[in-house]
């Protein structure tokens, strides 16, 4: 499973991904085969009883097909790799960071001074509604 991550983590054409990938292969073809048996299956609980079943050639051929990954993995290597040299993971040069944060930060600056400005705004609407309120109209009427 840990190197499962690291197959899905990485882009095609990234050796990243390559290794883990091929690792996975060779681990699976060795737990088929373990699980196995090695190809034979012998069954000698009673006396006058025994089988000796070789499926060797079976299990070869179930091994054979997990290790076609091994090519799938190679050839998507090969094929990708132009690709992924190309464009790839760009470096995170330091100027682009700096930037990067600069308009952070200025979107923080903005975002903080629009909050401010509505405040301003409403404790003025608040304060005129109050001065109206206070204010008597022009025939001596209350609002």
């Amino acid at each position: 499973a840990a190197l499962a991550f690291f197959k899905g983590f990485y882009p095609k054409g990234s050796f990243s991904r390559f290794l883990p990938s091929v690792i996975m292969v060779l681990i699976s073809l060795y737990w088929i085969w373990t699980v196995g048996l090695g190809g034979k299956f012998v069954f000698d609980a009673i006396e006058d009883v025994s089988i000796d079943l070789d499926f060797s050639k079976l299990l070869l051929l179930l091994m054979v097909g997990t290790g076609l990954w091994i090519v799938y993995y190679a050839l998507e290597l090969l094929l990708y790799r132009p690709e992924w040299k190309k464009g790839g993971f760009p470096k995170d040069l330091l100027e682009e960071r700096k930037a990067r944060k600069e308009a952070q930060r200025k979107a923080k600056e903005e975002r903080k001074a629009a909050k401010e400005k509505a405040k301003e705004d409403k404790k003025a609407a608040k304060e005129k509604k109050k001065a109206d309120a206070e204010t008597p109209t022009q025939d001596g009427k209350e609002p």
